[in-house]
């Protein structure tokens, strides 16, 4: 017959090993969750200061103008790290940081259009639009990842950085409409002209000075 007392010692072995077993367990899925989170908050880093930086691009480019310059906006860091969002966002906030990203292969579309459908689009204002509803959408993804990623003095003074920057305006009149059309006008084109102006008018003089000898041998 069995001893009861080895029984309950051998329960009581089973019991504790289990408990422990799922202490460890929990343990590690507690360090692996915070290894993950850790990973994730370094990685939304690197796509917050990727975000600023392409705030910063377009509302320079809206200001400069964009004839000629390709929109020198970033996407790297964000397909490279995009994935780790989710240990640190909720899914909500994971669409409003991605939302700039999605479009902008639309709006990469048109900045690499011919040089006469950029130029028309420039007297309209249409690139200035275009190029504020993107900074506008990438405002939004930095206001959502900011408080993720950042805490205290840090925090403020952004919050503070951003608030102060100028909206994206621009005046647009008949002569500034000719300007900004003139401006998205490449280089070589406007040598072509250039050069076909000039012989036309050494072609026009020379026109002229056989027509007056004629006259004169007339």
């Amino acid at each position: 017959m069995s001893d009861p007392t080895g029984l309950v010692l051998s329960l009581i072995t089973g019991v504790i090993g289990a408990a422990v077993g799922v202490v460890g367990l929990l343990a590690v899925q507690g360090w692996q969750l915070k290894v993950a989170k850790d990973q994730a908050r370094a990685a939304s880093r690197l796509i917050y200061l990727e975000i600023t930086y392409n705030v910063s691009v377009l509302e320079a480019t809206a200001r400069i103008g964009t004839g000629g310059v390709p929109l020198l906006v970033s996407s790297q860091l964000w397909q490279q790290h995009s994935e780790k969002l989710v240990n640190l966002l909720r899914e909500d906030e994971v669409a409003r940081v991605a939302a700039p990203y999605v479009l902008l292969d639309g709006y990469r579309y048109y900045f690499t259009q011919h040089w006469l459908e950029l130029a028309a689009g420039r007297a309209r204002g249409t690139d200035v639009q275009l190029l504020k509803q993107l900074a506008t959408s990438f405002q939004d993804a930095e206001s959502t990842l900011r408080p993720k990623v950042w805490t205290g003095p840090r925090l403020t003074a952004l919050g503070m950085e951003m608030e102060a920057r100028l909206p994206i305006e621009i005046q647009l009149n008949p002569i500034s409409r000719v300007e900004r059309f003139m401006k998205a006008i490449p280089v070589e084109v406007l040598m072509r002209i250039a050069v076909g102006t000039l012989v036309l008018r050494l072609a026009l003089e020379v026109g002229d000075r056989v027509l007056k000898r004629l006259r004169r041998d007339d």
